[in-house]
């Protein structure tokens, strides 16, 4: 609504498959920058599509030195191991949400490292991807680790932003009352003050016609 007219909203699918505000058949959404609306949209194209690129970067990242050690080893069958997940794609988009076991026999665990029976040294490997810098220079722990501080801060400086807002709204509410409150005791003051003045007033005009009556009289005796 703008001042006394209101529109109506619609909302269209775009090619990311996320939804955007149309009104009078014009895209608008990116000048709703206020309100929940507003703080919706934002979350949705700034943070959560940050984080989400972030996760996409830590499973491609996980997918493929998996995949590295895995192919390098061999299986119970004594065979070249395959891709333990399915191959994330070159640009690592939708990596998160397509992370997928390629492979469902046990056996098929490339866990030795020549071939042999008994040898683990495959299996040592990939247990070792836990603290390389396989993922943006960093291990996958601290990789994820560093999302999940990152979502955390975030959070807690939403919330004190919105703590903060809260107690100066009330601040401001607290002064508009106090300019535009009645106070029923100071009410009831001034009407005893504007009593009394009037009482005073009567009283003076009723000295007056006294006075001038007793002027009246005195000249026509």
């Amino acid at each position: 609504m703008i001042g006394q007219q209101s529109f109506q909203l619609q909302t269209q699918t775009n090619s990311s498959g996320l939804h955007d505000v149309y009104s009078q058949g014009k895209d608008i959404t990116t000048q709703i920058t206020s309100g929940q609306l507003g703080g919706t949209l934002q979350a949705r194209d700034t943070q959560i599509s940050g984080i989400q690129a972030q996760l996409d970067t830590l499973a491609a990242g996980l997918a493929n030195a998996v995949n590295g050690v895995q192919v390098a080893g061999f299986d119970l069958n004594g065979k070249a191991g395959t891709n333990l997940f399915n191959a994330p794609s070159a640009s690592g988009v939708g990596a998160a949400a397509s992370l997928a076991v390629a492979i469902t026999d046990p056996s098929l665990l490339a866990a030795s490292s020549d071939g042999t029976a008994g040898s683990n040294g495959n299996a040592e490997a990939m247990y070792a991807l836990n603290q390389q810098p396989v993922i943006s220079g960093q291990s996958p722990t601290d990789y994820y680790s560093g999302i999940v501080f990152n979502v955390g801060n975030e959070a807690a400086n939403a919330a004190a932003e919105q703590s903060a807002s809260s107690l100066i709204l009330q601040q401001l509410s607290d002064q508009r009352a106090a300019v535009s409150g009645v106070s029923l005791d100071e009410e009831a003051a001034n009407l005893v003050q504007y009593q009394d003045a009037y009482s005073a007033s009567a009283k003076v005009i009723s000295t007056i016609s006294s006075m001038m009556q007793t002027i009246i009289d005195m000249k026509s005796s």
